[in-house]
């Protein structure tokens, strides 16, 4: 018998799509990179409501013909205005880098609209603490609970696609800056999102601007605050 030669069949792979770990690593970066002015402009916060305490020049301020609400949206619309400025630079400078990003217009509004509820969380953490020092340590502590609010979401959408994880606005910035088609109801989840947030921080910081023993002194603990909060009690 004459044998015969076997041929082993050769096998091409092709690949028809990105892993999930290239898409986290294009993608969520560079709406973290879209991201990161927000996150820089706390201090100017702490510095223009701690320091004044410090300083004991609060009271000063409140003598003044203006009203607690006038008082803090001077101080955080100062502050959202920088960081619109940051914002326009960085985007700037990512496309003039080489980032290919869809909508920047929509990107830009969109990132200035999340600082709104973030400027609002850092003052009433700024408005709570006694120093710099207190105010430094709470808002590591809640720059990470945004920070995990922000990007988880858009590890879900990527890995799932989930309508709930529009509830970030980073999610909606992603997808916008990579031209996905992205329905009205998602857009109205995320504004809404942001609208909450907003609301209730600017309400409980101007409350707080409010109470005696919040700019004066004694302080009362969290808990009490939270009592207060629930039960409409000094607020």
């Amino acid at each position: 018998a004459t044998p015969q030669n076997i041929t082993s069949p050769t096998i091409n792979q092709v690949s028809t799509g990105e892993s999930l770990p290239l898409q986290i690593i294009k993608k969520v970066m560079l709406v973290i990179l879209l991201f990161l002015p927000l996150l820089l402009f706390g201090n100017m916060i702490i510095d223009s409501v701690v320091g004044e305490k410090e300083r004991k020049t609060g009271e000063i301020l409140i003598a003044m013909p203006l009203s607690q609400a006038q008082i803090i949206i001077g101080k955080t619309m100062a502050v959202a205005l920088t960081i619109s400025l940051q914002v326009f630079m960085w985007l700037i400078i990512l496309l003039i880098a080489g980032f290919h990003i869809n909508n920047p217009v929509l990107v830009f509004i969109f990132i200035f609209l999340t600082s709104i509820p973030i400027i609002g969380i850092t003052t009433v953490v700024a408005a709570y603490s006694k120093n710099y020092k207190e105010a430094g340590i709470g808002l590591s502590i809640v720059y990470i609970v945004i920070v995990g609010f922000l990007i988880i979401p858009v590890l879900l959408y990527i890995s799932q696609k989930s309508f709930l994880s529009n509830i970030s606005p980073m999610t909606i910035v992603m997808r916008l800056f990579s031209g996905e088609y992205i329905p009205l109801v998602d857009y109205g989840l995320t504004l809404a999102c942001i609208t909450i947030v907003s609301i209730i921080s600017y309400w409980i910081a101007i409350k707080l601007f409010e109470r005696d023993d919040i700019i004066f002194g004694p302080r009362p603990g969290i808990l009490r605050l939270i009592y207060d909060l629930v039960t409409l009690k000094k607020f």
